[in-house]
C-alpha cells in the first residue's frame, strides 16, 4: 500500500472513532436524564388541513389543556367531539367534559378543555382524537391530531 493511502486510511480512522465515543457518550447522558434533548423540542400542535389548531397552552390551576380550534375546511361541523387526549402508555391521560362546543360553522373558533390529572410536568406528547359530521352529507369523520408542550 502506497504510503499516501496508509496516512489517509489512519487519518479517517483515528477521527472516526473519536466521533464515535462522542455520540455514545451524548447519547449515554440523554438516557440517564443528564442531557434532556426532549425539552428543547418547540411546543406544537397540528391536526389535518382544515382543521386548525390556533392556540394552545397548560393551565397549571386547573391541571388541564385547554386548545382554541377553527373550523377552515370549508363548510359547518355538527356533532363535534373531541374526545381524549393519549400519551404514550396508550391510556387516556386527558378527558374532555361535555360542557364544550357540539357544533362549528365554517370559519368560528372553538374553545376546548381538557381535563389532566395524570400527566407529571417535563415534556407531554400525546394524541388528539377530533370528530365531526357535516350539515351536508351527515357523515361522522375522525381525525387525529397531535400536541406535544411543556408542563412546569
Amino acid at each position: 500500500m502506497p504510503k499516501k493511502a496508509q496516512a489517509a486510511m489512519e487519518f479517517l480512522m483515528t477521527y472516526g472513532w473519536a466521533i464515535l465515543i462522542v455520540l455514545v457518550a451524548v447519547g449515554a447522558l440523554n438516557y440517564f436524564g443528564v442531557l434532556s434533548l426532549g425539552m428543547f423540542l418547540p411546543n406544537k400542535c397540528t391536526f389535518q388541513s382544515g382543521i386548525n389548531c390556533i392556540d394552545f397552552k397548560w393551565d397549571d390551576a386547573n391541571q388541564e389543556i385547554v386548545m382554541v380550534i377553527r373550523n377552515d375546511i370549508g363548510y359547518d361541523m355538527t356533532s363535534v367531539g373531541v374526545g381524549s387526549i393519549v400519551g404514550v402508555g396508550g391510556d387516556p391521560d386527558c378527558d374532555m367534559p361535555a360542557s364544550e362546543p357540539s357544533s362549528l360553522k365554517n370559519g368560528e373558533k372553538g374553545e376546548f378543555h381538557f381535563m389532566c390529572s395524570s400527566i407529571t410536568s417535563g415534556k407531554y406528547k400525546g394524541d388528539v382524537t377530533f370528530g365531526y359530521s357535516t350539515e351536508e352529507g351527515g357523515l361522522s369523520h375522525n381525525i387525529l391530531g397531535a400536541i406535544t408542550l411543556k408542563i412546569p
